[in-house]
């Protein structure tokens, strides 16, 4: 999910798209970026990172609609569209990733402030206890949810001059479903 917020991305989208094209890079698999919002298609050319941009341009909504985005995240998840989900552990998204998670009962990695593969399982490190533990966690199957600590990587990663491929997707006709 990529945030925007008064028509930039902030360097958490950059830190989760980083790290998404280097897990994608080792286990050959695709980055889909969602941009959802008002004006987001001006911002599309940024995330070159990603191979893919799902955009529903939303006219009318400045600031991310947390149900619509959970709603389409999940569609997502159960059309197998994406086995893994990186969602920045900011103010805008933050409890977003619980949510999906007992919408779909995928595991949820939170605090997440390292990935790596190790021997094709897919390794999230998690901080507890404010940042006192580190945790390492294998994710079954590779699929889950990733709640990534703002500055836990480089936001540099995730920027790349490319332009991505654009997927207009429409708003969902039913009614967001609160939880």
């Amino acid at each position: 999910l990529a945030e925007h917020f008064n028509g930039a991305l902030p360097e958490i989208t950059f830190e989760i798209l980083g790290v998404a094209r280097s897990l994608a890079d080792v286990m050959g698999a695709n980055v889909q970026a969602l941009l959802i919002g008002q004006g987001a298609s001006g911002l599309v050319s940024q995330l070159g990172a990603a191979d893919t941009v799902l955009l529903l341009d939303e006219g009318g909504q400045e600031l991310l609609c947390p149900d619509l985005a959970l709603t389409l995240l999940q569609r997502f998840i159960e059309q197998k569209t994406a086995s893994l989900l990186l969602l920045g552990g900011t103010n805008l998204t933050f409890g977003m990733g619980a949510r999906v998670a007992m919408r779909t009962g995928l595991p949820l990695v939170n605090f997440c402030r390292g990935v790596r593969v190790e021997n094709g399982a897919l390794v999230c490190t998690s901080a507890l206890f404010g940042g006192k533990m580190l945790i390492d966690v294998c994710l079954p199957e590779n699929c889950g949810i990733l709640n990534i600590s703002p500055g836990s990587f480089p936001v540099e990663a995730g920027k790349r001059a490319q332009a991505p491929a654009v997927r207009e997707i429409a708003k969902p006709t039913a009614e967001c479903q609160a939880v």
